[in-house]
């Protein structure tokens, strides 16, 4: 499924007004006091999307991370990415290096450097996220494993390294927060499990009851037009109809 652009802002106005304060992944390494909800977005295609959340976000006081792919050859949408740091949000890195190099962990990690230095000719890098790839037979988490962080310059993955017996997660992966469609993109501890529209979220998160969350999103999945919203849906069914598929084979 997707929602409207609006649909998102609206969203966080309200988780602020009950009281969460929101910013980017790194503040959890810099600090943040509670409640505290980080916004963390994985901005696998459509960049463009990624772009007019950003100045949404900006244009209504919340910054936030934006995780980018590569494309073959150490390549990444370099205005897309100036655009968004230009505006105040961090900007990371979205790896999918042990799919692209089959599990060979030496191959990934080389290409995890090569790719990491063309992103910091963009931008300032310090935060890092895997790329679900569910339709791969295997997981990037698990390059996180022997990644030495600070050999790095990086502070952290979040989705290794929130305590996440203290950080609730929530995701729109599968369409849905709470998606059953959700393959791979879960953490170790507390997670939204049921499917939930982005108007019904603010009930469910209380900052008495969840004073810390990390809120994942898909920026292609909220357009500006109610047609693209159709459309993408259209999407989001068919590779849920193929992530079904393959499960079960």
């Amino acid at each position: 499924m997707a929602f409207p652009l609006s649909a998102y802002i609206d969203m966080l106005e309200v988780l602020r007004s009950q009281g969460y304060a929101l910013g980017p992944v790194k503040r959890y390494w810099t600090g943040y006091a509670r409640p505290f909800l980080f916004l963390r977005h994985d901005v696998d295609r459509l960049t463009h999307r990624a772009v007019a959340m950003a100045r949404a976000e900006k244009d209504a006081g919340f910054l936030s991370t934006f995780y980018f792919r590569c494309r073959q050859g150490c390549v990444f949408p370099d205005q897309a990415i100036r655009a968004i740091s230009d505006l105040g949000h961090e900007v990371g890195y979205h790896y999918e290096v042990m799919t692209r190099c089959h599990g060979d962990i030496q191959k990934a990690r080389s290409l995890f450097s090569r790719e990491l230095a063309s992103l910091r000719e963009l931008a300032e890098v310090v935060t890092v996220a895997a790329h679900g790839s569910p339709l791969s037979s295997v997981s990037n988490l698990f390059f996180s494993d022997g990644m030495d962080r600070a050999a790095l310059g990086l502070f952290g993955e979040p989705q290794v390294d929130f305590d996440f017996s203290d950080v609730f997660y929530v995701t729109d992966t599968g369409g849905l927060f709470g998606s059953p469609h959700n393959r791979r993109d879960w953490s170790n501890g507390k997670n939204l499990r049921n499917p939930t529209p982005p108007v019904a979220l603010p009930a469910i998160l209380h900052p008495g009851k969840e004073p810390v969350v990390l809120l994942t999103t898909h920026p292609e999945r909220w357009p500006e037009a109610n047609a693209a919203v159709w459309a993408h849906s259209v999407v989001d069914w068919g590779v849920n109809a193929l992530k079904t598929w393959r499960a079960k084979k």
